[in-house]
């Protein structure tokens, strides 16, 4: 996971449990690297992003190494000075940044809750140049001692090392008036030591009049100093990767170690270049954010959750108390939760980071299940054996809803299928069907959402139907209870939606759960069907885009049909097909 600065650290510049969420969350990335962190007080660039030269900053970063390791990752701290691009409100004392020359980029940075121009710099002198070399180096003797697995040293993108390294922004005629600064910065713990360059991005207003020979002789000290890795923004940051001629393949042939690829990559650009022998490692930035298990949509082919630009930098300062705990420290409800359905959206929450409580009829399955969940992802699970058709159960899950304020998403999944004509049907298979898919649904969802109110946060999900959407022959009560679940969660999402609430009504088509074989059912003549894990996770691609109405793929015909119809009958505004 590339470096990815998300401006949310505490008091006294700590990264805090958030932090450590946040990154454990995505240790399936294999190899981490931090958001980039300041190696002192004048460092800094922006507005509440983490450092790492205060007690309290490693005690912070060693929460976040051990729940990273814990989930079986690795993680690099990136470490940087800005200089030049800096304010004098965050600079010690209201000082002037600093810079290689007193050249000031025509750029802004983040200071005060909003974006205002850097301030004017002022040039080191030796000594001061000598003491940021000092400050890296006591930099990544805290990472060590905060647990990290060795050092990234932030060389790209228009900070100080860069600064140093282009004549667009360094015009010294001293010994410092090239790469000496950076080469010492780059030689602490070799070993431990990845570096990361940007030779031809324009980021933060840094130019150069001809990159190529600079950049192929740092690349042949880096190579004789021995560093693990080179980490290449091939191109401008975040933008085209052909903004400017550059011959990479110059810099691969005296670079021999590891080689990460970053800027733009999806799956098929990464496997090409692995298979050209461009890059051993490529880096993915953005996706990391909106999709914490990049790694298994990547792997199952799986649609990306799109990212909300929003929620980038800071942010979280702006929330209300009860909704940062939620934010937080979520814990997910989840009915129906011993097989099929339910438990995928265990497995998935798990995955994100999330406790959970386990709601489900048979006991001995929930506790397979939880003890598996608590070993892959050292989560808390709580299982809740319950019959949500029996009234005294029933109000014993309304009322650990009502009270657990750490639970932040109810999945109401619990449902049962009855596939017989309607005249066939008894009073009390329709009263078992009712209790179950509406009675129930409604009143856990009536117990939270007070609570969720309240906090101004909260998520509840309603496992739908598509023939929720157009009748089909032999399900008509169980099809117009899932009708109700739909409706429901309109009316739910029209009324609370303004007060933070997120509603989502899932509508699956044909998927292979054991529903069928309760329902008795004989499903091998049906069309092709859906997998559970492809329906759940499309439906949390639309929980990520925070859709109200979600309707996974569609595998056959009659479930189109159906689809169309719903089209005519339903605002186009509210039904999302997920592709």
């Amino acid at each position: 996971m590339a470096p990815l600065t998300r401006n949310r650290a505490g008091a006294g510049l700590v990264p805090g449990e958030l932090a450590a969420t946040y990154y454990a969350q995505r240790a399936s990335a294999g190899l981490l690297i931090t958001e980039a962190t300041q190696i002192s007080p004048q460092a800094q660039g922006y507005q509440d992003t983490p450092g790492i030269y205060t007690q309290a900053q490693i005690e912070g970063w060693r929460k976040v190494t051990d729940a990273v390791h814990a989930k079986g990752g690795r993680i690099f701290v990136q470490l940087w000075h800005v200089g030049r691009i800096s304010h004098v409100d965050l600079q010690p004392g209201g000082a002037a940044p600093v810079a290689p020359s007193a050249i000031r980029a025509e750029t802004k940075t983040f200071v005060n809750n909003g974006f205002a121009d850097v301030s004017e710099p002022r040039a080191l002198e030796v000594e001061e140049i000598k003491g940021i070399i000092d400050d890296f180096r006591k930099a990544a003797a805290n990472a060590i001692v905060a647990g990290f697995d060795g050092v990234e040293i932030h060389g790209a993108n228009g900070y100080l090392l860069e600064q140093f390294l282009k004549d667009g922004a360094n015009q010294r005629t001293d010994e410092y008036g090239g790469s000496r600064i950076v080469l010492a910065c780059y030689e602490i713990g070799a070993e431990r030591t990845g570096v990361r360059i940007s030779p031809v991005s324009p980021a933060n207003a840094i130019s150069c009049s001809d990159p190529q020979p600079q950049y192929d002789y740092l690349a042949e000290q880096l190579n004789a100093l021995g560093i693990v890795y080179l980490h290449v923004v091939e191109g401008a940051t975040g933008g085209p990767r052909d903004v400017s001629p550059f011959d990479y393949d110059s810099l691969r042939r005296r670079f021999n170690d590891t080689w990460i690829g970053n800027n733009g990559y999806d799956l098929a650009l990464a496997t090409t270049q692995l298979e050209q022998g461009n890059a051993d490692l490529f880096a993915f930035g953005r996706p990391f954010i909106s999709n914490p298990d990049l790694v298994e949509r990547l792997k199952k082919g799986a649609p990306l959750a799109s990212l909300n630009p929003g929620t980038l930098y800071g942010g979280i300062r702006r929330l209300p108390e009860p909704a940062k705990q939620l934010m937080t420290n979520a814990s997910v409800l989840i009915t129906g939760a011993s097989t099929g359905i339910g438990a995928v959206y265990a497995e998935r929450f798990a995955r994100r980071g999330h406790d959970l409580v386990l709601v489900a009829r048979d006991k001995a399955k929930l506790e397979i299940l939880a003890d598996r969940l608590r070993r892959e992802n050292g989560i808390s699970v709580d299982v809740l054996p319950a019959d949500l058709t029996q009234a005294v159960d029933l109000a014993t899950i309304e009322a650990r809803l009502r009270e657990d304020e750490q639970i932040g998403i109810l999945i109401n999944n619990a449902g049962i299928a009855q596939y017989r004509s309607f005249t066939e049907q008894t009073p009390e298979s329709i009263e078992r069907l009712i209790a179950l898919n509406v009675t129930a649904l409604t009143r856990l969802a009536n117990a939270v959402a007070p609570r969720f109110v309240k906090a101004g946060e909260g998520s509840i999900v309603n496992i739908s139907s598509i023939v929720g959407l157009a009748p089909e022959f032999a399900m008509t009560v169980y099809g117009a209870t899932k009708a109700f679940v739909l409706f429901l969660s309109q009316g739910m999402s029209l009324e609370l939606s303004s007060k933070g609430i997120y509603i989502q009504a899932v509508l699956p088509a044909g998927t292979y759960t054991e529903i069928w074989d309760r329902a008795g059912i004989d499903i091998s003549n049906f069309a092709k069907m859906m997998e559970v894990g492809e329906l759940v996770d499309a439906a949390l691609v639309g929980f990520d885009r925070r859709e109200l109405v979600t309707i996974p793929p569609l595998q056959n015909a009659p479930a189109r049909l159906c689809f169309q119809t719903s089209n005519k009958m339903k605002p186009q505004s509210d039904i999302k097909h997920v592709k």
